[in-house]
């Protein structure tokens, strides 16, 4: 199983056991950030970070971490919203 699959099941059941009331919301960051950093690196945009590096733009890297990481945060969040709703 590839890391980044792993953390992202990592970051919907963190979300889920934070909604249940069992871990606090902020557990869920950790996950997060490695499910995120794996999808830039192994993703389609790391030839654009690279190219970016060679050209003296230092910028593009953490923009597209935070949105990566972003993507998987609100996913988290709805999950975590949708169990404290059944849960």
């Amino acid at each position: 199983m590839k890391l980044q699959t792993l953390a992202a099941v990592g970051v919907v059941v963190l979300a889920v056991l934070a909604g249940l009331g069992y871990l606090s919301f902020w557990w869920v960051l950790i996950p997060a950030f490695f499910a995120g950093s794996l999808s830039l690196s192994n993703g389609h945009h790391y030839a654009a970070v690279m190219e970016a590096n060679r050209r003296g733009s230092v910028t593009l890297f953490p923009l597209l971490l935070t949105i990566y990481c972003g993507g998987y945060i609100f996913f988290a969040a709805l999950v975590y919203w949708l169990t404290g709703l059944v849960g």
